[in-house]
């Protein structure tokens, strides 16, 4: 049987249980959802942590699309954190540049501190990891200029 909205909603209303229960879609997870939003928000960070680091110090502008050393605005995907670097195997689409490893570092490190951060300790613990990354981001692009 296929899964539609209509199902859906006949499945909810003649059990009486609401999707997210136990009895729809198993026992839901705290523990995993904050693990995945540490991970999803902390690539996200470390990508926009990087950008940061690089355009400060360059008086560049944190506004607009990122674009490639020969100047081509960069796709939607590849600027997604740490799949994008990956996708395009640390080199440009357009010439071929070398893409700093440094980047996907970034972006991998702060997505396993934030996991692990939203793992043990929950919302806290995101909430921890956004505030000492925004210091940290801080604190280097002042020590840059």
């Amino acid at each position: 049987m296929p899964v539609t909205v209509s199902w859906l909603f006949r499945r909810v209303g003649a059990s009486g249980s609401h999707p997210m229960s136990g009895e729809f879609f198993g026992e839901f997870s705290w523990e995993l959802y904050w693990l995945v939003a540490g991970v999803l928000f902390g690539a996200a960070t470390g990508s926009f942590s990087a950008v940061v680091l690089e355009r400060l110090p360059q008086r560049r502008s944190l506004g607009g699309r990122s674009t490639c050393v020969c100047g081509r605005q960069l796709a939607a995907w590849e600027n997604l954190p740490v799949a994008g670097w990956v996708a395009a195997g640390g080199r440009a689409r357009c010439c071929g540049a070398s893409i700093p490893v440094w980047y996907l570092m970034f972006e991998v490190v702060a997505a396993a501190s934030w996991g692990l951060a939203g793992w043990l300790w929950g919302g806290l613990g995101v909430a921890a990891a956004a505030a000492s990354t925004l210091a940290g981001v801080f604190t280097v692009a002042v020590a840059r200029r």
